[in-house]
């Protein structure tokens, strides 16, 4: 046992992903992955050290993947609604936006936010006399 008590600093390596923070003292750390980070694998290294004389430390690697959502399936039926179905993660909340194209064209909410209840989720939505839309999702929270 080191005595006295030591204080432990934590810390993230310089190649941490973009938008990645580590609170020094508590060692929560925070990401908020970008768009272009979604869909990848990513490791991390946190370091602890401790503020003795002769200083000790420790670092520990790993991966995280990050999955965001994506559209898994698209039925019309001869109503002319559509259903869009997509990977989620359950009690997350996703808004799905509709655009006429996917330059300079603004993005519509197609109904609520729908909290997901499993590892899919769905909406349906009618589509009009529309021949062609771009759709995205968007995790709220």
């Amino acid at each position: 046992m080191d005595e006295p008590r030591q204080n432990l600093r934590f810390s993230l390596n310089s190649d941490a992903p973009e938008g990645t923070a580590i609170d020094s003292i508590t060692g929560l750390l925070s990401w908020k992955p970008s768009v272009n980070q979604i869909f990848g694998t990513n490791t991390l290294t946190v370091t602890v050290t401790d503020d003795a004389e002769a200083p000790l430390s420790d670092s520990k690697s790993f991966s995280v993947v990050v999955l965001g959502p994506r559209i898994s399936g698209i039925t019309r039926d001869t109503s002319n609604n559509l259903k869009l179905e997509w990977t989620s993660v359950p009690g997350a909340e996703y808004q799905l936006q509709s655009s006429a194209a996917l330059t300079l064209s603004p993005w519509q909410n197609l109904g609520a936010p729908v909290t997901a209840t499993a590892n899919t989720a769905s909406t349906m939505f009618l589509m009009g006399d529309k021949t062609a839309e771009y759709f995205r999702i968007i995790r709220m929270k």
